[in-house]
């Protein structure tokens, strides 16, 4: 059943926020403890513990999904060459790429199509990116688009070690995302502050 609506929530951290970061989000691999830690950092920012704002609004969920695209110069693609979306890296391997999801390798493979579906594989394996986005590959390029409509997917950033073999569409930006139709004002809840 798809989402009727969507619930938009911005942190705003005023002190330390990598520090904040650190200790609320952490890594994908506590992914069981995603929601928790940030219901904890909610909670601390309600009773004046961190110093912030939470900014909430609620959608629709009629908005758009960002997207990137990353079109794949094969001949220019070497081993251990990097393209990394959403702080997650992946590496291309001319031998034999490990099987561990975690790992992020991809082979490089006959052509650009083969070895974009390749890429694709790895980046729809990933578990730090279950859920959150999709990739599929036409032919050597792929579209990478998030999960979820929203402009939350704007701030999502992609990056290479090698320009020449994977070409990042919005200048490494995914684009487009946009909120839907707004059903509740937005509001500002602020703790720690006078």
């Amino acid at each position: 059943m798809a989402a009727e609506t969507t619930v938009n929530i911005a942190i705003v951290l005023e002190k330390n926020p990598e520090a904040v970061a650190e200790k609320y989000i952490k890594d994908y691999t506590e992914r069981r403890m995603g929601p928790a830690n940030l219901a904890n950092l909610i909670n601390a920012v309600a009773a004046g513990i961190e110093t912030g704002k939470i900014i909430a609004s609620v959608d629709k969920a009629d908005g758009t999904q960002a997207a990137i695209t990353c079109a794949i110069t094969y001949a220019n693609v070497s081993d251990g060459d990097t393209v990394t979306f959403c702080g997650v890296v992946f590496t291309a391997k001319t031998g034999t790429p490990s099987t561990d999801p975690y790992a992020g390798e991809f082979k490089k493979e006959t052509d650009a199509t083969v070895t974009g579906d390749n890429l694709a594989a790895a980046i729809n394996a990933h578990p730090a990116l279950k859920g959150l986005l999709a990739a599929v590959n036409a032919v050597g390029t792929l579209t990478l688009t998030m999960t979820n409509k929203g402009n939350f997917g704007n701030e999502a950033k992609a990056s290479t070690s090698d320009a020449t073999a994977f070409g990042l569409g919005g200048s490494g930006l995914f684009t487009a995302g946009a909120i839907g139709t707004v059903q509740s004002a937005i509001r500002c809840y602020q703790g720690g502050l006078a």
